[in-house]
This record gives structure tokens, sequence and C-alpha cells, in this order.
């Protein structure tokens, strides 16, 4: 159950009167872009390890469109920045869930009447959740769940996160062996998604990855089967859980390293 009635257009609070003091904490989403470093400045920034000029989006073998490389991208870089067209974050209560959604004015879809339920519905795929990642804490609000969303229908140079594909999907009826086949995927998935700033996320090579290759991430399996538990798993696919989230630690622990934070 959603309190939002409201369109995403209208530029409102889609709380309920307690929570409308949210409005201050994200009044600078609409201008985000002008506040917060371009795709430019960040190539300026880091230099050699920036490759937004070496990635375009095509039709993907695995699902719709995906982000594939043009030319060759070294392990750690930046391959992309994922754009923040949509802000949302998100609260469970008792009696349902309160969601604060706003569009940054940079999106055609945020242009449009849009009932706010269907737009976040049409933007399922184009969305990435930040509590988790490292550095989190910059984007955090009275501990609600925060998600950017790109506009599909938008494709910004150096702006093309929101096409990272994931190499594997689960469903609901999955069996064992496909959360195990799962895992793998995301163990060899070539980038990781790492926040550099306030809603500024990279997406950064974990490998060196060949022109032509697609870039592909793990969503994570509470992406696609939010209410399935696998904690009752074998143990031999118990360990390659663990194997895959000591590879992630790892991945994002070289990402802290290899890129400073910037605000």
């Amino acid at each position: 159950m959603s309190r939002s009635t409201r369109s995403a257009a209208d530029g409102q609070s889609f709380l309920p009167f307690e929570y409308q003091r949210f409005i201050r904490h994200v009044a600078h989403v609409r201008h985000v872009r002008n506040e917060k470093l371009t795709p430019h400045q960040y190539k300026e920034l880091y230099g050699k390890r920036w490759y937004g000029d070496a990635v375009g989006v095509g039709t993907s073998p695995l699902h719709g469109n995906g982000l594939f490389a043009t030319r060759d991208i070294p392990a750690w870089s930046i391959a992309t920045l994922f754009p923040v067209d949509f802000l949302e974050h998100s609260k469970t209560l008792p009696d349902g869930v309160i969601y604060h959604f706003v569009s940054t004015e940079f999106s055609t879809l945020g242009a449009e009447p849009y009932d706010i339920l269907d737009l976040r519905q049409d933007l399922q795929d184009y969305g990435l959740v930040l509590d988790g990642l490292p550095n989190s804490g910059l984007v955090s609000f009275n501990n609600m769940k925060t998600t950017i969303y790109g506009d599909p229908t938008v494709h910004r140079g150096g702006e093309l996160g929101h096409f990272v594909n994931d190499a594997g999907c689960l469903t609901p009826s999955s069996s064992i062996g496909d959360y195990a086949d799962y895992l793998r995927t995301a163990i060899e998935a070539n980038t990781i998604p790492h926040i550099l700033g306030m809603y500024r996320v990279a997406i950064v090579t974990t490998r060196d990855i060949r022109a032509g290759e697609e870039l592909v991430m793990s969503y994570g399996e509470s992406f696609w089967t939010p209410n399935a538990s696998y904690e009752t798993a074998p143990p031999p696919v118990q360990q390659l859980r663990d194997t895959r989230n000591t590879v992630q630690e790892n991945q994002q622990l070289q990402c802290l390293t290899s890129f400073s934070m910037t605000s």
C-alpha cells in the first residue's frame, strides 16, 4: 500500500504532513547536475581512469538494451555514471509504505502527467538502491531506503549506468540450483557500482573489458525475489554465497582505495 497520490511532475511531497520537512532535504535534487560534478568534471578529476566515452547502448542478449564497451577499458576504471533522473526515499511502516519520489526535471518521463505508482513501475528496471553500498551514509535520511532512477528514454554521454544489465536473474519459482547459478554470475560480473559523492554513483570495471563486451553487474537476489529466503540453502550453495560476498567486499575495498571521495 502506498500513500502516494500525486504525479511525479507536480513537484510536491508524497508524504504525510509530518514528513513535509523532508522536502527541504531533497529540494536540491532538482538542481543536482548543477550543484554536483558533471561527467566532464569527473573526466578531469580522474583523468586516465575515466572511460565515459568508451561505452554505448546496444541490444543485449541478456535483456532488452545493454551497455557495451566501444573500445578496451582497463580494470578499475569508471565506465560511466548512474543518472539521477528520479530520486526516491521510502520507509516501510506498520500500515504501509511511505514514498517521497521526485523528478530532477532532466527527464522526459518526469515532464509527463504520470501517476506516481505507474511511473515507479515503469522505472523498476532502471533503478539502483544505494543502501548497503560503501559510502551510503552520504545518501541516507532518517533510515529511509534510497533509490536513484535513470530515464530509459534519455541517453546522456557519461551517464548510462541505468543500462547495465544483471548477468543473471531469478524468479519466484527459481530453484536452489538456479540460485547457485545466479551467485556464479555475480562472481563473474565485470562491473560494480560505487558511490563517489552525494547521489553520484560510478559504474567501475572490476577487470579488463574488451571492445564489444557487455558490461554487467549483480543487482542482488533481493532485487529479483525480495520475499524469498535462501538462508537454508545447502552448504555448497552457502559457500558459494560467502565467496560472492567476499569477492564484492574486496572489489568495494579496491574502489575505496582507487577513487577519492567527492562531495
